[in-house]
């Protein structure tokens, strides 16, 4: 891309170097963007950086094989095994960072506190020209008007097709790093940005259910996955591994090595219970010192007094638990947004926030989910508000660049249009581009419409019932896109419910709190692949070569999809298998176990790669 027709850089923030903030702040600074990349910590890597007792655990190895990891034009290095250690892939996004000079555009130790939307006070204009705060209050910064901005207020224009989007006040709080203009900065900043691009990850606030009796009844010790760095701290005890994916299955393999016993609550075996054992028969529910169980019903003090019984939804027992292990994944949490956090939406009033709660509220989150966001991506309402990486059950980093080549071409066209609208009708000047966005009222009517096809309840409306646009058809969608001046709504990408069903009605009480709008939400599995053309062909980037790199990766990612273990805390013999991407053929081999002899990869989409 270029930044060819644009007067001055557009300054944008990108919060976090992890994986999707690198991919981001390349692609903008190559287009010509003035990126400025905000991150937490002293290090790039985000996650992926080894901490004691943080989200990566000592003994972690990727669940996908590095041929699909890496970025579309930044392969790892060919010599290292195909599943990869934390370090190893450390290494890797370190590597990327250099080549490309990342550095010099991150603040490093800077927290972001606060991102509020704001506006010229007397003035059209919607350049930020790279004045700090203290500059635009002479200039007559005001916060954006108070309100509601998740969803679509009756008869509301859409303002910032007429060059009125706001834009962003950002407030750091910093110590002893590097600015970008090599001064040493310390304490509190703001600063005015043209848009933000959110790439602080969700892996940093565990998600814990409430189950019955837990908080009274039980005695023993209780665990997030978040805190568990390796096994040895479990030695001889009796463990309760709650979650079977995959931190669940690996955590759970690595426990049973030392623990009397494993015990792993799996949803799938609920719903066994509740419609048939055939699922029982073909899994089973025991392996070694490892017992598949369903929901809980509830903790209870247990005929000796200890506390340490756990009752499941099949009626069976499980007495002297010593250590509950939540393996339950993460919250999302944005709190220098306003509505950007869990306890923001159950309580109104909560502090959690730096922003006062009359301020303009730009986020629900709901049932592990944020909203709202067209095609999981732009803030529906305010776009240039941008989030990368919050999709799971996908392969990160390439989707990563996809979405980051969305995100440049949209605001390239939206400087662009700006551009072409402060210098009227010269001659001398090319026509702007089409927005590469559809209307405001569009984006919201694709999320009534992705409610619809999720069969999500009705409670949460995004599109204002007395607006007249909450029909659900597509024909409404279209008429809606074409009244505008906006292009057409892209493609939907349908998306299953996850594929655990509900619990059975005894254990509904426990998970009443997962339910609801949101519920997977951002689980796409299957359907990241049509996801992922879609964000290519509005980014304009889909090659007959991307395509077939797509293809490439689907293959090899649904291999691996088949040889992973279904029973969790089973044998990952998976990760012992080498792939490799044919660049004369155009497809990939795998060579399985540890005799590496190569055989046909077990996927009938194989012939057509080669």
């Amino acid at each position: 891309m270029s930044s060819a027709g644009l007067e001055a850089p557009k300054r944008v923030a990108v919060l976090g170097a992890g994986a999707a903030g690198l991919v981001a702040g390349r692609l903008l600074h190559d287009a010509g963007f003035d990126v400025h990349i905000l991150e937490k910590t002293s290090t790039v890597g985000g996650v992926w950086k080894y901490r004691p007792k943080d989200v990566v655990y000592k003994s972690l190895t990727t669940n996908l094989p590095k041929e699909i990891m890496a970025f579309l034009d930044a392969p790892f290095d060919p010599t290292l095994p195909s599943f990869l250690g934390h370090a190893q892939v450390q290494e890797y996004l370190e590597n990327y960072a250099e080549q490309h000079a990342l550095s010099d555009l991150i603040e490093f130790n800077t927290e972001v506190k606060a991102v509020r939307p704001v506006r010229r006070s007397g003035s059209s204009s919607s350049s930020s020209n790279g004045c700090d705060v203290g500059e635009g209050k002479k200039d007559g910064y005001v916060p954006w008007p108070a309100g509601n901005y998740t969803v679509l207020k009756e008869n509301e224009r859409d303002k910032e097709e007429e060059g009125e989007g706001p834009l962003w006040q950002v407030t750091t709080a910093s110590s002893n790093h590097r600015h970008h203009l090599n001064q040493q900065q310390q304490g509190e900043r703001q600063e005015i940005y043209d848009a933000v691009v959110v790439c602080n990850g969700h892996y940093d606030v565990p998600y814990t259910p409430s189950l019955p009796g837990l908080s009274g009844n039980y005695k023993g010790r209780i665990l997030h996955s978040r805190e568990y760095d390796n096994p040895e701290m479990f030695r001889g005890l009796k463990v309760l591994c709650v979650g079977y994916k995959s931190s669940g299955t690996d955590i759970a393999r690595e426990v049973a090595s030392v623990a009397k016993e494993v015990h792993v609550v799996d949803r799938r075996l609920s719903k066994a219970v509740k419609e048939g054992m055939k699922e029982v028969e073909e899994i089973g529910v025991h392996l070694g010192n490892i017992y598949r169980r369903p929901d809980v019903l509830g903790f209870f003090p247990g005929d000796d007094g200890e506390g340490k019984s756990v009752g499941f939804v099949d009626g069976s027992v499980c007495d002297g638990v010593d250590v509950v292990l939540f393996c339950t994944g993460y919250c999302y949490s944005m709190p220098f947004l306003s509505g950007g956090t869990l306890d923001e939406e159950m309580n109104p009033s909560s502090s959690s926030s730096s922003l006062p709660t009359s301020d303009a509220r730009l986020l629900r989150i709901k049932d592990r989910a944020v909203f709202p966001l067209y095609q999981h991506l732009f803030h529906a309402y305010f776009p240039s508000l941008v989030f990368l990486g919050l999709l799971h059950s996908v392969v990160p980093f390439p989707m990563f660049e996809l979405q980051a080549k969305w995100l440049v071409r949209s605001l390239l066209s939206s400087a662009q249009q700006e551009q072409g609208r402060s210098a009227g009708t010269s001659s001398s000047l090319p026509s702007p581009p089409s927005p590469s966005l559809p209307s405001r009222r569009a984006r919201f009517q694709w999320l009534e419409e992705e409610k619809h096809r999720r069969k999500q309840p009705l409670t949460d409306n995004f599109v204002s019932a007395a607006s007249g646009a909450t029909s659900t058809t597509s024909t409404t969608a279209a008429a809606a896109a074409a009244a505008s001046s906006s292009p057409t709504v892209p493609p939907q990408v349908v998306v299953p419910e996850g594929p655990a069903g509900p619990p059975p009605a005894a254990a509904a009480a426990a998970t009443a709190a997962t339910t609801g709008l949101g519920r997977d939400w951002f689980y796409m599995g299957p359907n990241q692949w049509a996801y992922n053309r879609l964000l290519a062909t509005q980014a304009q980037c889909l090659t007959p070569e991307l395509e077939q790199d797509l293809q490439i990766r689907k293959g090899i990612y649904d291999d691996v999809s088949k040889r992973r273990p279904i029973f969790p805390g089973g044998r990952d013999s998976y990760r012992k298998c080498e792939y490799r991407m044919e660049e004369i053929k155009k497809g990939w081999t795998v060579m399985e176990g540890e005799e590496k002899e190569e055989q046909p990869a077990k996927n009938e989409r194989k012939a057509q790669y080669l």
